[in-house]
């Protein structure tokens, strides 16, 4: 069995709302919703070395350096043994900074207010 974790961090750019959108509920929906498409994007990669018989993620490598031994052993039925693995993705990236803007520029106070329309 195979495990991939994938941990990162994102951001959201600026939005421009009415009303602030960026809760700490939707930013939990935002991050389970990303965490969802990253693990679907590496499953459809992994989809495709198992049918092709290709290591597009290193694995090979990883093994090597992580399990050298156990590379010795298998490395010339490496791919056959990656068709038949069992290769689990979890994903755990966080949302770390989002650019909520509310209210347009020209209508914030302090550095903006030299700004002339």
């Amino acid at each position: 069995a195979i495990n991939i974790d994938v941990d990162f961090k994102a951001n959201y750019e600026e939005t421009n709302a009415t009303i602030p959108i960026f809760t700490a509920d939707m930013i939990s929906y935002f991050e389970e919703e990303l965490n969802n498409k990253v693990k679907e994007q590496i499953e459809g990669i992994i989809s495709i070395e198992k049918d092709k018989g290709v290591d597009f993620l290193y694995l090979r490598e990883k093994l090597e350096l992580k399990h050298p031994y156990k590379y010795e052993k298998n490395k010339y039925e490496f791919i056959n043994n990656l068709r038949n693995s069992k290769i689990t993705v979890n994903s755990k990236g966080t949302i770390q900074t989002t650019y909520d803007v509310v209210e347009s520029n020209k209508d914030q106070k302090g550095a903006l207010e030299w700004y002339i329309i």
